[in-house]
């Protein structure tokens, strides 16, 4: 299907009409509460939505991009992450896009399974980049790269070409929960019993979490249903559908009078809806003392720089022993591990899960439980001339400092999540991935040992 079939088909002029003209209505009005922080969110339209956006991007390190939780904040780093992406495909430098989309994994907090897939595919990734983004800008739902074996797909490939196709949105499964929630209210003002196919779009399910009751993200409700979303073909399908959708609605008449079109810079206006969305995707029910969307909550600041270090020397300090001699000084915190490289806190380091996550899925699929060295010298390690090990993860799945791991692999001795290991023959330390890690590092990640190292520790 062809972009001007779909937006001339069936009730797509008219919901586009409708949500034109509700950009900045209490039709939008909605009120969740956020698991992670335990704070209440509330908007009072989808413009409002906007001006309430709230997710803690981690920043891009290598970028020297700032983490932050403003929209401003995620748009820089998109940004740097984009011009990233294309001066990479422009040159057609694989390791340069591999990098580039390993950041995005990271932003997005979807590196698991992504970025072993882009190391495997490393050889090749400028043409699939390439191929797939210009299949998706020549907007035909149909097209042949999309059926091809190994067409790849999801929740991470959607923020990747979301940056380097034009006027293309991330389709996630907060921004499918909102559409769909959309696609309810104006059935439920026409009177329809079913959602129209073309407005059915397909929802996929909250990442569980230890919580007592699951976000909801399926906006269906009696005979008002959506597919689940499933496969590579028809996420791509409904991604290009939905970023249609959304342009045009932009574009409409009715939309000019919104408080969207007064943003300005290219892009900004479809990005900033998709955000809207995002956040009133998070959970489709209300939370549960039934409070209302009322007024706009307050967002949370950014984490002032200058308090940094005084939330360092809060911190409970640990010591492990390093190869030969001295101590690395480390603090287990909520999001990863905080590691002392200068004395007296001067220079701290935070090595987050969803990094260290990556970095050993690459050393399972490549050791198992074997021994591997750390092989860490930054120059061997960037122009391929290390021994596989800890350093090679490190700089492939997280673009990590490779010598960083010297620190890093005695930290993760000491909580339990490796081993060291003596090698005959052998001068260089060796570490294995404990066989209980190895055996639910896929499903639950290193967060279950640090949970427990900081039980046993009274922290």
């Amino acid at each position: 299907m062809t972009k001007n079939e779909y937006l001339s088909s069936g009730h797509v002029p008219s919901f586009i009409e409708w949500l034109s003209e509700n950009l900045d209505s209490k039709a939008f009005a909605h009120a969740s509460f956020n698991r992670r922080d335990r704070r209440q969110w509330q908007c009072a339209s989808l413009y409002d939505a906007f001006t309430q956006y709230h997710w803690p991007q981690p920043g891009v390190t290598r970028l020297r991009v700032a983490e932050g939780v403003s929209f401003e904040s995620s748009a820089l780093a998109l940004s740097a992450l984009r011009d990233e992406l294309l001066s990479a495909l422009e040159r057609r430098d694989n390791a340069d896009a591999r990098a580039g989309c390993v950041d995005v994994m990271l932003w997005g907090g979807v590196g698991p399974g992504n970025i072993s897939w882009l190391i495997r595919n490393e050889a090749q990734l400028v043409d699939l980049l390439v191929r797939t983004r210009d299949a998706i800008d020549a907007g035909d739902t149909d097209h042949a790269e999309f059926s091809k074996p190994g067409f790849r797909f999801n929740a991470g490939m959607t923020k990747v070409y979301s940056l380097i196709c034009r006027h293309f949105i991330i389709y996630d499964s907060r921004v499918a929960a909102a559409l769909g929630l959309a696609a309810v209210k104006y059935c439920r003002l026409l009177g329809e019993e079913t959602v129209p196919a073309e407005l059915q779009f397909p929802w996929a399910p909250a990442r569980a979490g230890a919580i007592a009751r699951a976000k909801r993200r399926n906006a269906g409700e009696a005979q008002l249903r959506f597919l689940s979303l499933a496969g590579a073909r028809m996420h791509v399908e409904w991604n290009m559908k939905a970023s249609w959708l959304l342009q045009a609605v932009l574009q409409h008449a009715k939309a000019q009078g919104s408080a969207f079109a007064a943003i300005e810079g290219h892009g900004r206006a479809m990005r900033a809806l998709e955000s809207a969305l995002f956040m009133i995707g998070y959970d489709l029910d209300a939370p549960d003392d039934g409070a209302e969307a009322r007024l706009p909550a307050v967002p949370t600041p950014p984490r002032a720089a200058q308090h940094r270090q005084a939330r360092l020397i809060q911190q409970e300090w640990e010591s492990a022993q390093m190869v030969g001699d001295g101590n690395a000084r480390f603090s287990v915190t909520d999001s990863g591990i905080d590691i002392e490289f200068q004395p007296e806190l001067a220079l701290v380091k935070s090595f987050a899960d969803q990094k260290i996550d990556s970095m050993l899925l690459y050393l399972l699929e490549h050791f198992e439980t074997a021994p591997f060295p750390l092989a860490n010298a930054f120059d061997r390690v960037r122009e391929r001339r290390a021994r596989n090990g800890m350093g090679t993860a490190w700089f492939l799945t997280a673009n990590g400092n490779p010598p960083d791991t010297s620190r890093l692999a005695p930290v993760l001795e000491h909580v339990g999540i490796l081993a060291r290991r003596d090698v005959p023959d052998e001068r260089a330390a060796h570490w294995s991935i404990n066989a209980d890690v190895a055996a639910r590092l896929h499903e639950e990640g290193i967060r279950p040992w640090l949970e427990a190292y900081r039980q046993r520790r009274g922290t």
